[in-house]
């Protein structure tokens, strides 16, 4: 999830520092244009034009992180309902009827109720047998393409 997120991340900073590298370039130009013979006029014009620059940077930032923050948001309830399909499978395979989080508001449970070992062994597991089965997706294409080539 993390590696997901860093990647999603990175992809959000180029698109950002291209866009930046962008308004810099236009406002450079718009610049060495009126460089020369700049009047009052046109001096307020690439004020102007500086200003919306910054604006649509500072927009763009905010559209970026809002992204970010909803991606990261989706991956968490991804999780989520990863752990709750282990959690319910284990409860139902030990005929109990209600699965708790332990946090603070927990004064005492009994320790063989408790399910976080087996709910993350069998996350892990499942993380194993998909690594496995891309490993082999792969590994059977990798000789079909060099064929085709």
């Amino acid at each position: 999830m993390e590696q997901q997120l860093a990647a999603t991340r990175d992809q959000l900073n180029r698109q950002l520092d291209e866009i930046t590298h962008n308004l810099n370039s236009q406002l450079e130009e718009k610049q060495a244009e009126l460089a020369e013979q700049a009047d009052e006029a046109q001096t307020q014009e690439l004020q102007a034009l500086a200003l919306q620059a910054r604006q649509t940077l500072e927009q763009t930032r905010a559209l970026a992180q809002q992204k970010a923050l909803a991606y990261r948001s989706s991956l968490v309830l991804a999780f989520q309902e990863e752990v709750r399909a282990e959690a319910a499978e284990i409860a139902r395979q030990r005929g109990a009827t209600s699965v708790m989080l332990a946090n603070v508001a927990t004064l005492w449970f009994d320790p063989r109720t408790d399910i976080t070992g087996e709910v993350i062994a069998r996350m892990r597991a499942a993380a194993d047998r998909s690594d496995r089965t891309k490993d082999a997706g792969a590994a059977t294409q990798a000789p079909d393409s060099k064929q085709a080539r």
